[in-house]
Formats: C-alpha cells, structure tokens, sequence
C-alpha cells in the first residue's frame, strides 16, 4: 500500500469515530448540540473533498490520518468546550421576546412600623342613698256599760230559813272604756359614697412590610419590530453545530 501524508476527508471520514459535540446547559446538565452520526453526514457531504495533512510525521497510512484526524477534532472540542457551553446557553437556555430590547426589573422592600401608645381612663363617682320607713299603728278599745247589784242578807241564828234583805248595793256603771293605743314608727336612712376608677395603657405595634415588583420591558424604539424578527429569523436559521463544524473544517483541512 503506498504511504500518503494528505487524505481526502472522503477517504476516511466513513470510519466509526466519535464526531459528536455537547454543551451543558445552565443548570449544569449535558446537552447535545449534534450527534455523531449527524456530524459525519454534515462533514461529507460539504468538505467532502478537501484534504487532510497528517502533520506528526510525513508518511501514515489511512488509518493512522483517520486517528490523527478524530484526535485533532476531539482537542479542537475540548480546548472549545468552555465557549460551546456558553454559546448554546446563550442562544437556547434564555427565555426572551424577540420583538423587545429593553428588560428592567426593581424589587423594592419598604419596612414601616407604626407604634400607637393610648391611655384610657373611665371614673365612675356617686352616692346611694337608702330610706326605709316603717309605720305601725296599734289601737285596742274596750268598753263596758251595765249595773252591778250587790245584795246582803242577814238573818239570826235561831232562825236559819228567815231571810231579811239587810242591805242593798247596785253599781251602775256604763260607758267604761280601756283603751289602749301604741304607735310605732321607724325611720332607717343613710348613704353610702361610691367610686370607681379604672385606667389602661399600652402601645399598639403594627408592623406594614411592602414588597413592590417593578417590571418595565419592550421595545425602546431604537428599532422597528419587523427589524427584530428578522435579526431573529437570521440567527434561528443558522446552526450551533454547523458553525462549530464549518470552524474546525476551516482550521485543519484545505482544499489542494
């Protein structure tokens, strides 16, 4: 077999090798920006036809340049690798509108407290005044009216069944009165003084935290929408991974 030192990528390219580019994203997770497989496909199919110089030594077989040529592309990557991440992050991980420049966010936290020191007094004063009057009225009359007729007989001692009307006495009496009358009267009066005082005091803490959000975003008016969309049409149609392939291609291969 002759020993060449240039080989067309055509000539080797077809080989299982691993041509595929990654970039992590930002929450650290590893995304692919082209697969292996579609990589080769991209590869041939442009740059086909241009050469490859194996520079560690003048002479190599196929395989040797195929080996040299997926080392140089896997240093290429790595010494990349840094800038990859931040380009696919850059151009995949951000959440924005096209048709807006301008994005400005405030957060504002206000911190109010209001102290509210009262003092309140309620005096109750008075007097109770008590009377208690009893009144009893107590009358008893009693009255008598008749005679009374007293008789005295006297007879002798020899003659015990002769009876002579010695003497007489009649009491007239009438319209005899026992009265008697009691009144009774209770007088229970007085006063008593009263007060009452009641006081309370404090102070009311309220505390008001405020956390206002302000959001001001959209076009400035440097430029036109339309303009935006199509800056953004123009970005979206090129690809992260053809540029990154196109770069490499450009660096280590030439056209003879």
């Amino acid at each position: 077999m002759a020993i060449r030192t240039n080989y067309e990528l055509i000539d080797f390219l077809t080989n299982n090798s691993d041509f595929s580019i990654n970039a992590k994203n930002l929450s650290g997770a590893t995304e692919t920006v082209i697969t292996s497989a579609n990589a080769v496909q991209y590869m041939l199919h442009k740059y086909g036809t241009r050469q490859y110089s194996v520079l560690r030594g003048t002479q190599a077989t196929e395989s040797e340049a195929f080996n040299d040529f997926s080392l140089d592309f896997r240093l290429w990557v790595m010494n990349r690798q840094h800038n990859i991440d931040r380009m696919y992050q850059a151009l995949f991980d951000y959440d924005y509108s096209p048709i807006e420049n301008y994005d400005r966010t405030e957060n504002e936290t206000i911190n109010k407290d209001i102290d509210t020191t009262y003092g309140k007094k309620d005096t109750e004063s008075g007097r109770t005044t008590v009377s208690n009057q009893e009144n009893i009225t107590d009358s008893d009359v009693t009255t008598k009216s008749g005679n009374t007729v007293n008789e005295t007989e006297r007879a002798g001692f020899n003659e015990p069944n002769t009876y002579n009307n010695d003497s007489k006495n009649t009491e007239t009496f009438n319209n005899i009165k026992d009265s008697r009358a009691q009144t009774k009267q209770t007088t229970d009066s007085g006063y008593t003084d009263h007060g009452k005082v009641l006081t309370a005091s404090g102070t009311d803490v309220v505390s008001d935290d405020t956390l206002r959000t302000l959001r001001v975003h959209g076009n400035i008016g440097v430029l036109q929408n339309v303009d935006m969309i199509e800056a953004e049409l123009r970005l979206r149609i090129q690809s992260l991974a053809e540029m990154l392939l196109d770069n490499f291609i450009n660096d280590y291969t030439f056209y003879a």
